[in-house]
């Protein structure tokens, strides 16, 4: 199956941290058919160097922004530049593992399903660590019940058919970007699934940590307002989980990364 790899890379990204992730592109058993790279505004030279490094080993077609726009602009716009409806996400400094496409390519055989991810390694800012895995449900029923209070998609390691992420607008421009995009698809009939087999090593620590704080809280709140405008969830369960996100976003760091494992 040919498909695109979508990615988007900005100037505060490390270089070495590219660079492995490239790496871990290259060698994958079952290789992407172009890497959509979105340049989300001016870049270091190393990052130049890194992108020209593996322009043709990763038939990488970049698309570049001539300011920073944030992730979901930036993916709307290299959504529009793939040349293949299936296209695989990738973030510029995790590192996929090297059967990741092969499973899922498998998966996506069914024509019937528009949306999967699967198992994420969490790891330190140096790989040199596991922290966690994050395991999701597999079965479209259990995805719909559980996208009600947690994202059902692992972002970075997921795959999807492009026709249906565009047919209901893609991205919105909050932060996380996704949770509203896989609601907004199970509304409109999209079948999800997830893989059990680890696909990813996803780079975490303290500022991944972070960056979850109030903007984060803000998106969360628009996402489980839409649910509850659109009748997906009751009053009661918006409310609950607004005041228990508003406690977790706004608390310190070792809450979050408490209240971050036992909700996995």
């Amino acid at each position: 199956m040919k498909f695109s790899i979508l990615m988007s890379v900005y100037s505060k990204e490390r270089a070495c941290y590219l660079k492995e992730c490239f790496d871990s592109l290259e060698h994958q058993s079952v290789k992407g058919s172009e890497l959509v790279l979105v340049e989300d505004g001016p870049l270091s030279q190393d990052l130049h160097d890194v992108i020209d490094e593996y322009r043709l080993k990763l038939n990488i077609k970049s698309v570049v922004l001539q300011y920073n726009v944030g992730l979901a602009t930036a993916l709307n716009e290299g959504l529009k530049h793939c040349s293949f409806d299936l296209v695989a996400r990738m973030d510029s400094d995790d590192i996929a593992l090297p059967e990741r496409f092969k499973y899922q390519t498998e998966l996506m055989l069914d024509e019937n399903v528009g949306v999967s991810s699967g198992v994420v390694e969490e790891w330190d800012e140096g790989f040199s660590r596991k922290l966690s895995v994050r395991r999701l449900p597999t079965s479209h029923h259990d995805i719909v019940q559980f996208s009600k209070s947690r994202c059902p998609i692992s972002h970075p390691a997921c795959i999807y058919r492009r026709n249906l992420v565009l047919s209901v607008g893609g991205y919105s421009d909050i932060y996380p970007e996704d949770h509203l995009l896989w609601i907004k698809l199970i509304q409109a009939g999209t079948i999800f699934a997830n893989s059990k087999e680890p696909l990813l090593r996803m780079r975490t620590g303290r500022e991944f940590f972070n960056r979850r704080g109030l903007r984060f809280l803000k998106g969360q709140i628009e996402t489980f307002k839409h649910m509850r405008d659109t009748g997906f969830i009751s009053h009661f369960h918006y409310y609950y989980m607004v005041l228990l996100f508003s406690i977790l976003r706004l608390g310190p760091g070792w809450l979050k990364s408490i209240f971050y494992k036992l909700c996995r």
